[in-house]
């Protein structure tokens, strides 16, 4: 692009003259219509943007005319927003420029690209016809045709090609960012479909600017088939990405989604038959790839209406959801499709011929809407999936702490029980005398042993100790322990919460209240002990009460190791265990309750 070019890029554009009346069509073929008189019977006149009526029967050749208008310019250009099909220019009679570059009977397919036509100098007033070869119904010019310096119509289309081209690049960037940062970090399915969204977005976009071809003169054949898969891909992919975000995703939405796979994929290959065809037989091939290329456009279009109809039903449905997160999500949703559904309502008519083609749609900003929200529904769903990891990290390395600290105490525990049984046995063998007390103890050992191992186990398994659990385990071992020596024992339970006690909760508590029920048994000579266990869901609290009067050296209470042991124990969890005396013994352990980790299902965002 010249300097002087870019010069007049923000300049005044005033001598553009757009040529949207005065035109006439008539369908048919014949050389002698080139230089016919304006007054020539057989035309009738035609209004731009529109395309012409097609006639009652099949027919292929269009001709398109109009008087170019009386201006001074220096360098007269005709700018047609863009042509269907294979076509000649002829200036009175005289032919002036041909698409393709081998004429309107050449090998090679047409992706309605625009066009620049500099007329030579004399042109005013004289007839500008266009001869045009195409079975596609819009066939002839769609859009506008404009005149004007070539250096000011280039300028025009700078100015209304900036923002669509800055779009469409944006939403290639964010396509590969997702394409290349997103997908590797485990979303893989909802990054990846995300990923084509956007880029066919962009695709889509940049076809209807006319400054790509100014700038990097690609083929309009390869946008037009870039054009075509995206027209695909933009609603599959979005459909894909709606099933990842509601789940389970309704039989209707899957059954569209398959619906959009079968008409999209077959319109493409249409697209891509039709344009081989065209290029390796030229015209002949047209009519029957022209049929199914349409057609197959007509039912992915459709299936696409469909689409939108379905998604919004049940968006609409999750907008109003229990879950808060999945209402966010679905109105994002909701806010996108229909910013798409506003700007695809001025798409839709430009393609049938009633606004402007291309230039005058704004679908590159519905398009973007929806990007973006798609890309604040998936930042969010991937900000959970972190959050998940994160405290699913915690989790793991929360439990393999408790497991080291139990596998700790079953070796401090069962170790010590089967090393005194080892010892007991040994002296059994020695001393024929003592075989009789060293298997009684030996007997009160393995019952220790027993459970020691039995509340070991079940603690290994968070999902198998519930509250109601616990509390049915502790009254079973309690009840067995007291009431075997002939006392009375009663327990009452408070629970105000709900989940599962930790491994290491569970353990200690467990210690705690066999180390002080068999003190009891031991040292205290009581006939009653009487148990109260609360849990409000911040705080666990146990408290052990006898009717003696103790006679051992703590009043009902072993004094020395065994009371650091639990002491030590009720620190360790950041509790406290206090002992009181009164009528007889009191002992109280409070332990706090570590908040509740979130499952893998909850719904939790960080502010």
């Amino acid at each position: 692009m010249s300097p002087a070019v870019l010069f007049t890029v923000f300049a005044s554009t005033g001598g553009i003259q757009a040529l949207d009346e005065g035109w006439q069509y008539r369908w048919g073929d014949d050389a002698a219509w080139a230089s016919a008189p304006w007054e020539a019977p057989g035309w009738s006149p035609l209004t731009l943007p529109g395309q012409a009526p097609k006639p009652p029967q099949r027919e292929a050749w269009l001709w398109q005319r109009v008087r170019v208008p009386e201006n001074d310019w220096r360098e007269a250009t005709l700018k047609l927003d863009g042509v269907v099909g294979h076509f000649e220019l002829y200036l009175d009679g005289e032919k002036v420029f041909q698409h393709p570059p081998g004429g309107v009977d050449a090998k090679g397919s047409y992706g309605m690209p625009f066009f620049l036509v500099s007329l030579p100098a004399g042109s005013a007033g004289k007839v500008v016809a266009l001869r045009n070869r195409t079975t596609y119904y819009l066939a002839g010019i769609v859009g506008r045709a404009s005149m004007g310096e070539r250096s000011e119509l280039i300028a025009d289309i700078v100015q209304a090609d900036v923002p669509r081209v800055a779009v469409g690049a944006l939403l290639l960037i964010i396509g590969l960012f997702s394409l290349f940062v997103l997908v590797p970090t485990g979303q893989r399915r909802l990054a990846a479909t995300f990923a084509l969204l956007s880029l066919s977005a962009g695709v889509y976009t940049l076809h209807f600017t006319q400054l790509k071809q100014l700038a990097f003169g690609v083929p309009g054949i390869i946008w037009f088939v870039g054009w075509c898969v995206s027209i695909a891909v933009v609603p599959a992919s979005t459909l894909l990405f709606v099933t990842e975000v509601v789940k389970p995703a309704p039989r209707a939405l899957t059954w569209v989604v398959r619906a959009h796979l079968v008409t999209g994929s077959a319109y493409v290959l249409a697209t891509l038959v039709a344009w081989g065809t065209r290029v390796i037989w030229g015209p002949a091939a047209e009519p029957p790839t022209t049929a199914a290329f349409t057609y197959t456009g007509i039912a992915a279009r459709l299936t696409i209406l469909a689409s939108v109809v379905v998604v919004t039903w049940h968006l609409a449905r999750h907008s109003r959801g229990e879950r808060s997160e999945q209402r966010v999500q679905a109105r994002l949703m909701l806010l996108g499709i229909g910013a798409l559904g506003v700007a695809a309502a001025a798409a839709v008519s430009s393609a049938l011929g009633v606004a402007r083609y291309g230039a005058a749609s704004h679908l590159y900003l519905g398009l973007l809407a929806l990007v973006l929200a798609c890309a604040a529904v998936a930042g969010r769903v991937w900000a959970q999936a972190q959050l998940r990891a994160l405290e699913l990290a915690r989790e793991i390395e929360k439990r393999s702490r408790e497991k080291e600290a139990l596998l700790r105490d079953l070796h401090d525990g069962i170790g010590g029980v089967t090393t005194n049984i080892r010892m007991l046995a040994e002296l059994g063998k020695l001393d024929g005398g003592k075989a009789n007390d060293a298997l009684t103890t030996i007997a009160e050992l393995s019952s220790e042993g027993l459970a020691e191992l039995r509340a070991f186990t079940q603690t290994l398994d968070d999902a198998a100790v519930t509250w109601p659990g616990f509390f049915a385990e502790l009254r079973r071992y309690g009840g067995q322990l007291i009431e075997s020596h002939g006392k009375t024992f009663s327990m009452t339970t408070r629970l105000n919460a709900e989940g599962q006690v930790s491994s290491i909760m569970c353990l200690a508590v467990l210690r705690v209240f066999r180390e002080a029920l068999t003190n009891i048994v031991k040292h205290a000579d009581a006939r009653r002990v009487d148990v109260e266990v609360e849990v409000d869901g911040t705080a666990f609290s146990l408290q052990i009460s006898d009717d003696g009067s103790g006679k051992g050296k703590g009043g009902g209470l072993d004094t020395g190791r065994g009371v650091n042991n639990m002491r030590s124990r009720a620190r360790e969890l950041g509790g406290e265990l206090t002992i009181s005396k009164g009528a007889g013994l009191q002992l109280h352990l409070k332990l706090p309750i570590p908040p509740k980790t979130p499952g893998p299902g909850a719904q939790r965002v960080p502010p």
